[in-house]
């Protein structure tokens, strides 16, 4: 969420950045151990959202390409600020999990699928946004929401970083460096997500999205 927004003011276009920031995805599959270990993650949900994922990877990818990328900045600010009532609206979200019927997941589903096109369009960034529809709809915590759906990230990538990368839209010296950031980010913030608990995660969840939105209206 802060990696996008830096690259572009920085000078980077938004389609490379994009692609280039693809990688800190591979780097987060590091942090999969910390949320397993702690069984935060739903493993009979993640086949499903790896299908999910991919499809709507693709269409996203494709979308992002071919899209101009002015009106990618302008998105993306959009969604992350469109975001932020729905996170303050209620104390309890992300902190308590909760059963939900089965009609508010497969809404959940449809919402997830939509979700996974947007994150594989703009950015990995907006994996809040499937975080927050599987809290939402799924009724889990935050720290299930982000231990569960780092599998069907990786997986979605692969096949949306070679398509960046077959356009052109990779910058592999950022790339390489995100990776390395990211895999050492990703360890140790599990470690302290899960030694803080929910209450932290949501606090810091809500400082990260009004900081990104801010730094692309700018």
């Amino acid at each position: 969420m802060i990696t996008i927004p830096l690259l572009i003011l920085l000078g980077v276009p938004p389609q490379v950045a994009i692609g280039s920031n693809k990688t800190s995805a591979f780097g987060n599959i590091s942090s999969l151990y910390s949320y397993a270990k702690k069984k935060h993650v739903h493993w009979n949900w993640v086949i499903p959202l790896s299908a999910i994922s991919l499809v709507a990877g693709w269409f996203g990818a494709r979308f992002t390409l071919r899209t101009d990328p002015a009106l990618i900045k302008h998105i993306i600010s959009f969604l992350l600020l469109a975001l932020l009532p729905l996170l303050l609206l209620k104390k309890t979200w992300g902190t308590e999990h909760l059963q939900k019927k089965r009609w508010k997941k497969s809404v959940g589903v449809f919402f997830y699928t939509v979700a996974a096109g947007m994150q594989a369009a703009f950015s990995t960034g907006l994996g809040i946004i499937s975080t927050y529809i599987l809290v939402t709809f799924f009724g889990w915590t935050l720290l299930n929401a982000n231990g569960t759906r780092r599998i069907p990230v990786f997986v979605s990538t692969i096949l949306v970083f070679v398509l960046f990368l077959l356009a052109g839209a990779v910058n592999w010296s950022l790339a390489i460096g995100i990776f390395f950031g990211q895999s050492l980010g990703s360890y140790f913030g599990a470690h302290v997500a899960i030694k803080k608990g929910n209450e932290f995660v949501k606090i810091f969840f809500v400082i990260l999205v009004v900081a990104s939105a801010v730094k692309l209206l700018l």
